[in-house]
């Protein structure tokens, strides 16, 4: 008769991306399979200040990476996952650092739009000197 087991827990998500209310999280899946293929995985998300974790997404996918949707912004989040196969889910990944959800290039492009328009102003300044000469 052959027994399958829960695996071992995942890898700890990492942010690949992320956006205002969004996160794309990867991890490395469990060492330990439990015997069985592994089917899907469970993402939780926690809220600060809460200490309770809530599911946030299930995927039907081996593949270990998934987007959670609907987050608040300047909300802090910390995310952890569980894989599952036909034992059930595993125990719950380290969970990731605190998370911020907040747009990602948004200061980014908060700098080159300044710098952009400093550069207008400059050379409308430029070319007035030099017409006026």
């Amino acid at each position: 008769m052959f027994f399958t087991d829960v695996s071992s827990k995942p890898g700890t998500p990492e942010l690949e991306d992320w956006d205002v209310d969004r996160v794309d999280l990867k991890w490395e899946p469990p060492k330990n399979t439990g015997g069985a293929p592994i089917t899907g995985y469970i993402i939780e998300k926690k809220e600060k200040p809460s200490s309770q974790w809530e599911e946030a997404l299930v995927t039907d996918s081996p593949q270990p990476k998934g987007r959670v949707i609907g987050l608040k912004k300047g909300s802090t989040y910390q995310f952890r996952v569980r894989a599952v196969n036909k034992a059930g889910p595993s125990e719950p990944s380290d969970p990731t650092k605190p998370h911020v959800a907040k747009a990602r290039f948004r200061e980014y492009f908060n700098l080159i739009n300044k710098l952009y328009k400093n550069s207008i102003c400059s050379n409308e300044l430029n070319q007035l000197r030099i017409t006026s000469l």
